[in-house]
């Protein structure tokens, strides 16, 4: 994108193209989520949430922004491999961007817009998008292993629940 963001996953012409195997889905979402400029974009999100204090128990300082830092990557990573490798993989889904990139720029507008909602089958065709919204979810619901709990939501929770997460390094403070 712009000649200086990776785009691994945009293919320009969708007649040319011939479906990934589960193990090409995993390795370019991979490539796209360990390419360099990943880890210098994801550094910004943690700069700004250490600056509105955004999970005080991550703590300010160093310390803190590093515990933002992997948590932001961890976002990122998880978000990355569940809709762009585990769900399309499952539900047999490509997980590519197959730009128009012809015609009007309303019609390519709303093509555009629509592929948020549609995705291309490995076998041809469209479907709704479930992968983006399963695997966005999966990644949500992971990043609760590594986010602290606010304080008022630990002490409304059971006593088994408090030792589970006290126990854990992501609820230490």
């Amino acid at each position: 994108m712009f000649y200086v963001m990776p785009n691994y996953l945009t293919v320009d012409d969708q007649s040319q193209v011939k479906p990934l195997s589960w193990k090409e889905k995993f390795a370019l979402t991979a490539k796209g989520t360990f390419d360099p400029y990943e880890f210098a974009i994801v550094g910004v999100v943690p700069g700004i949430r250490q600056a509105e204090n955004a999970y005080p128990a991550f703590g300010q300082g160093m310390a803190g922004y590093g515990k933002r830092y992997g948590a932001a990557f961890a976002d990122q990573l998880d978000g990355n491999i569940m809709a762009g490798a585990v769900c399309p993989s499952i539900l047999r889904t490509d997980p590519r961007d197959f730009r128009l990139g012809k015609g009007r720029l309303g019609h390519r507008f709303g093509y555009a817009v629509s592929r948020v909602l549609v995705a291309r089958k490995d076998s041809g065709g469209n479907v709704f998008n479930i992968p983006e919204f399963a695997g966005n979810a999966t990644a949500i619901a992971i990043s609760n292993v590594y986010y602290p709990l606010p304080i008022v939501v630990l002490r409304r929770v059971s006593p088994v629940l408090q030792f589970r997460w006290a126990s854990t390094p992501s609820g230490m403070s």
